[in-house]
């Protein structure tokens, strides 16, 4: 099954959206890079648009501290 992600809406603590592009064909298992913020944020909502060749597709994100 394949996924085609078209991008990210990320809402952080303070209200403040950001939309990030992908624009990617994604397979079972295949990651996209990591993508950094030009500094420490604390993200509260993540929304994920895309579509799949199939009824449905998971989605698994992954964050990071430093």
């Amino acid at each position: 099954m394949n996924l085609c992600l078209e991008g990210i809406k990320v809402t952080f603590k303070n209200g403040e959206t950001r939309n990030i592009s992908f624009y990617r064909d994604l397979k079972k298992n295949q990651a996209t890079s990591w993508r950094k913020f030009s500094y420490k944020r604390c993200v509260k909502k993540l929304e994920v648009f895309g579509h799949s060749d199939g009824i449905r597709a998971d989605v698994k994100v992954f964050g990071r501290q430093k």
